[in-house]
């Protein structure tokens, strides 16, 4: 195909442009400086007549013989240009039609010569079944998006519906809220942490927070790992504190160090406060070396999916999603029949398979997914 631009192209500047610069610089060009020449000799003539004029009677009869002369050169050359004048805007009259029927014929002649050579060219059977068949694929891409985008915005409604619940930091009087969970020995989330300076004066830290190897760990705003916290063990002393009048408040305390958190909501404290007393009474540590312990995630999915269950409830339907207890148990049992059962199967992946981003992920667990990479 650029072989065809190329070609009407040079026929183009062959049969249009050419002849219309060619009007312009011959015609029109030509035009403008016989009229200044026609000019400059008018000029002339009237200053030789006007010298002509002031010869007296007294002068010489050479000076009249000069005078006369030169007004005979000027008034000829005067009438000569003129002439040529006239006659060139008369041509001028003639050239002016076609100047424009030229360009106008040559690009119609280029124009039908590409057109007729892409018909000559594109009309085979091959190339329109292969447009047919295209037309058909992007028409069902285009029904297949809509269909998509439509069940995605269902999907949005729903869950946006069923997660009413998850939208207060504390949910209100007359909305049913789930009792804290007490068999957690795990969790993560957002906590606000108190930091003292100089014994005094002190202020508010919002960091991720979460347990690992008997530890309460924090990651600050702007960093990149955890810092330790508190270390918890038999010692650990957890209770429900008013610091600086602030709502949710508790304190961790072992015999070393304690330190003040706070939480949005009374089940967020209460289960924090459970799960470190879970903890401080293994000494920090999970007792039964069998049970694998759940993964750093597994708090705050099971805190999430508590929240999407009872939004579900709420609306009188609920998903069918696994609790941690179900998790950890089929994890197990897993584990130890791993030996005689067979590896999972893979399902291959389409190589035309869209990318499916996962909407029911929570940001508190994308955030620690991208801060573990």
């Amino acid at each position: 195909m650029s072989s065809w631009e190329h070609i009407v192209a040079t026929q183009i500047a062959d049969g249009s442009v050419y002849p219309l610069s060619r009007f312009i610089d011959t015609e029109l060009h030509e035009m403008d400086t016989m009229a200044s020449l026609h000019q400059n000799a008018g000029l002339d003539m009237e200053k030789a007549i006007s010298r002509y004029s002031r010869c007296r009677r007294k002068d010489p009869e050479m000076e009249r013989r000069e005078a006369n002369e030169d007004v005979y050169v000027t008034r000829k050359k005067f009438h000569q240009m003129a002439l040529h004048y006239y006659a060139k805007m008369n041509q001028l009259q003639y050239s002016h039609k076609i100047a424009l029927l030229e360009p106008v014929l040559g690009l119609l002649v280029a124009t039908r010569a590409h057109y007729n050579m892409g018909h000559d060219t594109l009309s085979v059977p091959k190339l329109e079944d292969f447009l047919s068949t295209v037309s058909v694929s992007a028409k069902s891409i285009h029904e297949d998006q809509m269909k998509e985008r439509n069940e995605t915005l269902e999907l949005i409604d729903s869950i946006i519906t069923q997660s009413q619940l998850m939208y207060y930091a504390q949910p209100p009087a007359d909305i049913a809220a789930l009792p804290p969970d007490t068999t957690l020995t795990t969790k993560s989330g957002y906590l606000n942490v108190q930091k003292k300076y100089m014994g005094v004066m002190s202020s508010w830290e919002r960091q991720y927070v979460f347990v690992e190897g008997g530890n309460l760990m924090g990651v600050a705003k702007g960093e990149a790992v955890g810092s330790l916290l508190l270390e918890i063990d038999s010692s650990t002393v957890v209770h429900a504190t008013d610091t600086d009048d602030r709502l949710h408040v508790f304190q961790v305390a072992t015999s070393k160090k304690y330190i003040t958190l706070q939480a949005l909501n009374d089940r967020e404290r209460d289960e924090w406060m459970l799960t470190i007393h879970n903890l401080g009474k293994d000494g920090g540590y999970i007792k039964d070396e069998k049970v694998v312990p759940p993964s750093l995630l597994s708090g705050v999915g099971q805190f999430f999916a508590d929240k999407f269950h009872a939004a579900s409830a709420a609306i009188g339907s609920t998903p069918p999603t696994p609790t941690l207890a179900s998790s950890t148990a089929t994890t197990t049992s897993t584990a130890s029949t791993g030996a005689t059962s067979s590896p999972p199967e893979v399902v291959a992946i389409p190589p035309d398979a869209p990318i499916m981003f996962d909407l029911l992920t929570s940001t508190e667990e994308t955030l620690m997914l991208d801060m573990n990479r």
